[in-house]
């Protein structure tokens, strides 16, 4: 599956078509493919909603619990020197 805001007409894929994938070799022949041309902020939320409805082993996780301050690498945490 793809999802891509570029249509293809005016290059902003570039060889990575799904049935050029395929033609090269990228791809499996017998692969199923798809290529969906839309903004990801609308087709994102449906894929992701699809896939959780399909999983029923995912509906009883719970909420993902991380610490972003002990996540973020030390360099990310001291403070900016400025210049004045």
């Amino acid at each position: 599956m793809q999802v891509t805001t570029d249509d293809p007409k005016f290059g902003g894929l570039s060889g990575c078509e799904l049935p050029e994938s395929q033609s090269w070799g990228k791809l499996d022949p017998s692969a199923e493919q798809c290529t969906v041309h839309l903004d990801a902020t609308i087709g994102l939320p449906l894929l992701f909603t699809g896939i959780m409805e399909h999983y029923e082993e995912w509906k009883s996780r719970g909420p993902l619990k991380v610490d972003w301050m002990e996540a973020a690498p030390a360099a990310a945490t001291k403070p900016r020197r400025t210049s004045a």
